[in-house]
């Protein structure tokens, strides 16, 4: 598969994974809905494929989705009109999606770290010598 279109599918999922929320739910209810925690782990799915392929770029939409959700998470954490329960869930699932968002990016510099490597070695192995360069 070409690189980029199977990570495209699994953002896509990721997308269609928070629209399937139902954020109008009374006394945000989603905190504790399947759906939002099959949004939080399709993070899992992209951290997965990043660490099988060479892929440096991530899709604006997931970054916007994380995003949107993190806020919606700190708003209902800081809600006094929540139970406790539903606020205190609402913390640990920030951690959970943080965490899932900071394997995903830590994967991604490892990649763009890779990529560089082999960047500069093909700039060495450019200059004809094939060796270390010694000092003059």
């Amino acid at each position: 598969m070409i690189l980029g279109i199977k990570r495209r599918k699994i953002e896509d999922q990721i997308v269609a994974q928070y629209e399937a929320v139902d954020w109008d739910a009374k006394k945000s209810a989603w905190i504790e809905s399947e759906k939002f925690e099959d949004f939080i782990f399709a993070f899992f799915d992209l951290r997965k494929y990043y660490e099988k392929s060479k892929d440096t770029t991530v899709g604006l939409e997931a970054i916007r989705v994380y995003m949107d959700g993190v806020r919606a998470l700190q708003a209902a954490a800081e809600n006094r009109k929540l139970s406790l329960d539903r606020r205190d869930a609402a913390n640990r699932l920030i951690y959970e999606l943080n965490h899932q968002v900071e394997a995903v990016m830590y994967e991604l510099e490892q990649n763009r770290q890779a990529l560089q490597r082999a960047d500069e070695k093909r700039q060495d192995d450019q200059d004809g010598s094939g060796g270390v360069p010694m000092p003059i």
